[in-house]
C-alpha cells in the first residue's frame, strides 16, 4: 500500500511524559498513524500491555494496546520506514539528542515540531535543517498520575508556526492534525509567542517555587505583583539582546 502523507501523514512521538501522553492518545483516538517512543521502559510497558488513559476536561477516553504502538528508546533504529511529522516532547534538555537521532528517520518533506518550554528551535534547527523545524508551544496544563495514565488538568490551545513567519500549506495541515487534541493556532509570530510564554514562566513558575503558593495567592500581594513585572521586563531585555 502507498503511503500518502497528505492523507495519512506517519507520525512519530518522542517523549511519553505528560504532555506527550496526552498528545499521543488525542491523535491515536482520531485515528492517526502515530508511533511513540519513550526512553521510560516502565511508560512503555504498560502502554504495550495496558494501553493509555487521558482523563480531559472533555471526559476520559481509553485506548486499547492494540490501538498503541510504543516503543522504547533503544529500539528506535528498529522502526521501518520514514516519518511525515516527528514532535518532540522531551523535556528541552533532551531535545538535541531527541533532534540527532529523528534526523535519519525523515521523510523527504518530513518537519520537526518542537514542544518545549523555552527557545529550542534554533538548536534543533541546526541539527535537522532550518527548513524543517517548526516551533509550537502547548497552552494547557497536564500531568501524569502513572505509567500511561494521564490527564490533561486545563482547557487551552496550541501554537504552531513556521520559525520564518510564513503561512504555508503544511502548517495548515499540522494544525488540522494537531485540532485533534486540542485547539490549535497558527501564529505568523512564532517567536514572539515562544518568548511571552518563557515571560509568564519565569514568573508563576520561579514565584511558585519561591513562595510555595498558588498563583491566585500570589498575585493577590502587590510586592509580587511589582516583582511579576520586573521579571518579565528582565525576560524582554534578554529576548531584544
Amino acid at each position: 500500500m502507498n503511503h500518502n502523507p497528505e492523507s495519512s501523514p506517519r507520525i512519530l512521538l518522542m517523549g511519553c511524559g505528560a504532555v506527550g501522553g496526552v498528545i499521543g492518545a488525542g491523535l491515536l483516538e482520531s485515528g492517526h498513524d502515530v508511533t511513540l517512543v519513550t526512553h521510560n521502559t516502565s511508560i512503555s510497558r504498560t502502554i504495550v500491555t495496558h494501553g493509555l488513559r487521558v482523563v480531559t476536561p472533555d471526559g476520559t477516553h481509553t485506548l486499547s494496546p492494540k490501538r498503541c504502538a510504543a516503543l522504547t528508546h533503544p529500539d528506535l533504529t528498529a522502526v521501518a520506514g520514514s516519518f511525515d511529522i516527528v514532535l518532540l516532547a522531551m523535556k528541552a534538555s533532551g531535545v538535541e539528542a531527541a533532534a540527532r537521532g529523528v534526523l535519519p528517520m525523515l521523510a523527504p518533506d518530513g518537519i520537526v515540531v518542537t514542544l518545549q518550554n523555552g527557545i529550542v528551535e534554533d538548536h534543533v534547527a541546526s541539527i535537522i535543517g532550518r527548513e524543517r523545524a517548526i516551533g509550537a508551544l502547548v497552552g494547557w496544563g497536564a500531568t501524569m498520575h502513572g505509567p500511561g495514565i494521564y490527564e490533561r488538568t486545563s482547557r487551552g490551545e496550541m501554537t504552531i508556526g513556521e520559525l520564518n513567519g510564513s503561512t504555508t500549506e503544511r502548517i495548515q495541515r499540522l494544525k488540522t492534525v494537531l485540532d485533534a487534541v486540542a485547539p490549535t493556532a497558527v501564529s505568523a509570530n512564532i517567536y514572539g509567542a515562544l518568548w511571552s510564554k518563557l515571560a509568564i514562566n519565569c514568573v508563576v513558575t520561579t514565584l511558585g517555587a519561591t513562595t510555595g503558593q498558588l498563583l491566585g495567592q500570589m498575585l493577590r500581594q502587590a510586592r509580587v505583583r511589582r516583582l511579576a513585572l520586573s521579571v518579565i521586563s528582565e525576560v524582554m531585555d534578554v529576548a531584544a539582546a
